[in-house]
């Protein structure tokens, strides 16, 4: 019937936006590791610099570039957002770090062999600083190790959830509006329910769908690597939608942050 055919249409598009996006945030998980061995992480002030702020600009996809020492001291970071215009990041040379969990892990040798420590989404105080808002970001450390494969410091990104995760939604619905299909919107939520990314800015941080009680956003977040679809209320109309949900699984060596993907459509 219809509805079941919009569901696998919903589903089909649940899945490929899910996917790119592990592969995307597969490469940002190798980028830390690529950037930590490059010989210049120990190199002089003015060579950590130039290659922080070379690395912001080239990539595009990252709010901050640091290089943290041994005792947890920042050493440099992008004085350049990825556009190349001045940020005021001064401030945060010399900033001890030491309390922070990625400080820690990685300095402690806990990263997998060759891997990346990583945790969710969230909203850096550091990055706070360097910009003055409260935007959402993805963290990703590596060690950097000296000739005898010691640890001698840590390379932190935290890397721009718009231009990295929000991307692909914003190309879904382009896809959706070009093909006739303006009212169908998206969501991306983390592992506990909360919505990062969705249909209004207003959802960001703010709504929590498992607690909402929608079916599709536990079956999204409890199921890595599954896809299906359903028809279910929507949380603030109570109008049926047809739902298209998958929940993320990682790609490579990324494994991932088991969130979960919703593409509805009213029913």
């Amino acid at each position: 019937d219809l509805a079941h055919l919009a569901g696998e249409r919903m589903a089909d598009a649940a899945v490929s936006n899910g996917r790119m996006i592990d592969r995307n945030l597969f490469e940002r998980y190798g980028d830390v590791q690529a950037f930590a061995a490059n010989p210049e992480a120990v190199g002089t002030a003015a060579e950590q610099q130039a290659l922080v702020d070379f690395l912001t600009k080239a990539y595009g996809v990252y709010d901050l570039v640091m290089i943290v020492d041994a005792s947890g001291r920042v050493t440099a970071v992008n004085a350049v957002d990825y556009e190349g215009s001045g940020i005021g990041t001064d401030a945060l040379i010399g900033v001890d770090v030491s309390g922070e969990d990625w400080f820690t892990t990685v300095m402690e040798g806990n990263t997998p062999d060759g891997g990346t420590h990583y945790s969710d989404a969230h909203q850096s105080d550091l990055v706070a600083r360097a910009y003055g808002d409260d935007r959402i970001t993805l963290p990703f450390s590596a060690p950097i190790t000296d000739d005898a494969g010691q640890i001698v410091g840590v390379w932190h990104n935290e890397a721009s959830f718009e231009r990295t995760v929000g991307g692909v939604f914003d190309d879904l619905s382009a896809q959706f509006e070009r093909n006739g299909l303006p009212s169908v919107h998206s969501q991306l939520v983390n592992g506990d329910g909360l919505v990062l990314r969705g249909g209004s800015p207003e959802e960001a941080l703010n709504l929590n769908l498992l607690d909402e009680g929608l079916e599709s956003a536990r079956l999204a977040v409890d199921n890595p690597g599954q896809w299906g679809d359903l028809v279910e209320a929507d949380e603030a109309t109570g109008e049926d939608e047809v739902v298209g949900y998958y929940g993320l699984d990682g790609f490579g060596s990324f494994e991932g942050y088991h969130w979960g993907v919703l593409v509805r459509e009213a029913a």
